[in-house]
């Protein structure tokens, strides 16, 4: 029984041997040798001949751009002088009502349509008061003291 076994055991080495052979002759040949003489070190795929640096200058040129804009500071804001005011709440007088607001020590009071700041009244509640100068709307919301 050991003569069997054997005999499997060489074949199988025998197909290995066999395989590996066909592969090394079927296998491209490696590339040559690159002559030392042939690379420079100072070689570079970017670097060009004086014509081509002079055809191409024209496109690299800014020379011809005209200079940037300086930023534009941007414009300021429409209710700064309205802002100065702090609104204190709405205050009723029989069939009036007005707006209190506070600036510094004066206390100016406003009812619906007057002007403060350059901005008419348009309406007030208890949490906020609206103001509209043209197509400009700014709220003063009620400050809690």
């Amino acid at each position: 029984m050991t003569a069997p076994s054997f005999h499997i055991v060489s074949f199988s080495a025998s197909a290995v041997i066999a395989a590996a052979g066909a592969l090394f002759f079927l296998a491209p040949p490696p590339p040559p040798p690159i002559p030392a003489d042939a690379v420079r070190a100072e070689s570079s795929p970017f670097q060009m001949d004086a014509a081509a640096a002079h055809r191409f200058a024209g496109a690299f040129d800014l020379s011809a751009l005209p200079p940037p804009e300086a930023a534009k500071p941007p414009p300021p804001d429409p209710t700064t002088a309205l802002r100065v005011y702090r609104y204190l709440g709405g205050a009723t007088a029989g069939e009036r009502n007005a707006a209190l607001f506070e600036r510094g020590d004066s206390i100016v009071t406003l009812t619906i349509g007057s002007a403060l700041a350059g901005f008419s009244l348009v309406s007030f509640d208890s949490e906020r008061a609206l103001f509209r100068q043209g197509d400009v709307e700014a709220v003063l919301p009620l400050q809690k003291q």
